[in-house]
C-alpha cells in the first residue's frame, strides 16, 4: 500500500510542478458515466480474456482443473494483488506522465511513448529479458494492449477506464493460473 501511496504523491507532485493542476486531472473521481463504462469495460475485458483460455482448450487441447490449494483466502489475496499491480502499472504508464505528455507533445506521440514504456516494463516483469523471441512476443502483445489503454485514457482523461480494461484482463489471466492447473 505504501508503494501506491508513494505513486499518488509523486503523480500529484509531477502534475503540480509541470501543469499547476491537481491530481483530479487523472479522472479518478467516480461519476455515474465513469462507473457505467467501468463496469461494461471490466466485464467485456474479462470475457475476452476468458476467451483466450477457451481457445487454448479448444485448439491446443489444454486441460484445466481446480487447484487443490484453492481457498477463499487465496481468491481474495489474488483479487487484491491484481488490484494493486494494475493500479501501479496504470499510475506508472498512464498516470501523470501520460497526462503531461499529451499536453506537451500531443495525443498520438504520448500514446505511443506510454505504450512503449508499458511493453518494456513487461519485459522485466515477464522475465524474458535476453530471449529475443519471447521479448518480441511480449512486446507485441503488451504494446498493443498499451495502445488500447493509453488511448482510452487520452479520450476520456479518466484512469478508471484503462484500469477497468486492464484489471478485467489481468484478473482473469492471472486468476485462472491461481485457481486452475
Amino acid at each position: 500500500m505504501l508503494q501506491i501511496t508513494g505513486l499518488f504523491a509523486i503523480s500529484w507532485l509531477l502534475i503540480w510542478v509541470v501543469e499547476k493542476k491537481g491530481i483530479s486531472v487523472l479522472g479518478l473521481t467516480p461519476t455515474k458515466d465513469r462507473l457505467k463504462y467501468f463496469a461494461i469495460l471490466f466485464v467485456v475485458s474479462a470475457m475476452l480474456s476468458a476467451t483466450a483460455f477457451l481457445l487454448r482448450m479448444y485448439i491446443a487441447k489444454e486441460v484445466y482443473t481446480l487447484s487443490p490449494s484453492l481457498s477463499t483466502r487465496s481468491v481474495l489475496l489474488e483479487i487484491w494483488y491484481q488490484f494493486r499491480t494494475v493500479l501501479t502499472e496504470e499510475l506508472l504508464c498512464r498516470g501523470a506522465l501520460l497526462y503531461i505528455l499529451i499536453k506537451k507533445i500531443g495525443q498520438t506521440k504520448a500514446v505511443v511513448i506510454s505504450s512503449v514504456m508499458f511493453a518494456i516494463m513487461h519485459w522485466l516483469n515477464a522475465g524474458v529479458w535476453g530471449n529475443m523471441i519471447q521479448m518480441l512476443i511480449v512486446f507485441a502483445f503488451t504494446f498493443a494492449m498499451g495502445l488500447l489503454l493509453a488511448y482510452s485514457y487520452a479520450r476520456t482523461f479518466s484512469l478508471l477506464i484503462p484500469f477497468a480494461i486492464h484489471y478485467g484482463w489481468n484478473l482473469v489471466q492471472n486468476y485462472v493460473r491461481v485457481v486452475v492447473v
